[in-house]
């Protein structure tokens, strides 16, 4: 209802408006994608930025729970504080609902803290400019789309660290709470959090046109965005 529609939104905005990007979604339709498939079509898409789109939630016995708010923008990286790695540790888990995950994960356990160790030893290649781009995201979901500014973080999410290129994942804001939850749920609230994603996409693609830092990402006569 809202990941997938902002999704759509933002993809119809940049093939409208950037001729030489073209926008790709990891699934175009309400049905379950694994974290490793999503990754697999970004990659086989050969895409210059990966945006994974999400809504945040806590624990239902979590204090405050229907009072918390606010966006935060992630790029890959290993965060041992608690709630940053409860966080990734909820996102990963959907490789739970996988037939064999363990396996096709080669034995990563998401609900275990040493399973992280693989994003502090990961060099990722497009750090910098995932980060570049978490932050024009970050700024945009304050200024245009009014969420509260809970800062650009760093985290050990499956999808971030299997495409094999600058990726960032978007916590739009709380679902758990009423009153972001009634935003997340209209058409304005969701609109705006598409614009403010375009414009940090418009940003991003403006500032990388001129710059060397795009020797490290695949190169094309256009970009590919990959949303999911």
């Amino acid at each position: 209802t809202i990941t997938l529609d902002v999704a759509r939104r933002l993809a119809r905005k940049i093939n409208d408006s950037c001729p030489d990007v073209k926008a790709l979604l990891t699934r175009d339709g309400d049905y379950f994608l694994t974290l490793q498939e999503r990754a697999d079509r970004a990659n086989r898409a050969h895409g210059d930025l990966f945006i994974s789109i999400h809504v945040n939630s806590v624990d239902r016995r979590s204090k405050g729970r229907e009072s918390v708010h606010g966006t935060s923008v992630y790029a890959l990286g290993a965060d041992k504080a608690e709630k940053t790695m409860g966080v990734a540790m909820r996102e990963n888990a959907v490789m739970e609902m996988e037939d064999d995950y363990s396996t096709v994960y080669r034995g990563f356990d998401p609900n275990s803290s040493e399973s992280y160790i693989i994003f502090e030893l990961s060099n990722d290649l497009h750090l910098n400019q995932s980060l570049d781009f978490a932050s024009l995201a970050q700024r945009q979901l304050v200024s245009h789309a009014g969420r509260a500014d809970k800062g650009v973080r760093q985290a050990g999410f499956w999808v971030l660290w299997a495409t094999a290129m600058p990726a960032v994942l978007v916590e739009l804001d709380f679902i758990c709470n009423p009153v972001q939850e009634e935003f997340l749920n209209s058409a304005e609230g969701r609109e705006k959090c598409a614009q403010a994603l375009f414009k940090a996409v418009d940003q991003y693609c403006r500032k990388t046109t001129s710059s060397t830092n795009l020797s490290t990402a695949p190169r094309h006569a256009g970009r590919n965005m990959a949303f999911e």
